[in-house]
């Protein structure tokens, strides 16, 4: 419980939500700018930092670019 009062008052200390908030959206709208440059993004999409980005082999079909990664 010590460790996590301490992570709290350092979030709180450190205004961390808020920078968090500010990283995330342009983070976002970076990388949906990339998408709409590049066939090979089918989507980006996220939450706070949890971000992902979909490869495709095509932008027209969206047929994802790799099962797995090699």
């Amino acid at each position: 419980m010590r460790a996590g009062s301490a992570a709290i008052d350092l979030a709180e200390k450190y205004d961390l939500l808020n920078h968090v908030e500010k990283v995330s959206v342009e983070s976002l709208r970076y990388l949906r700018d990339l998408g709409r440059e590049s066939k090979y993004i089918g989507e980006v999409r996220g939450r706070g930092l949890m971000i992902s980005i979909e490869f495709v082999k095509d932008e027209e079909d969206k047929e994802p670019f790799a099962d797995s990664v090699s």
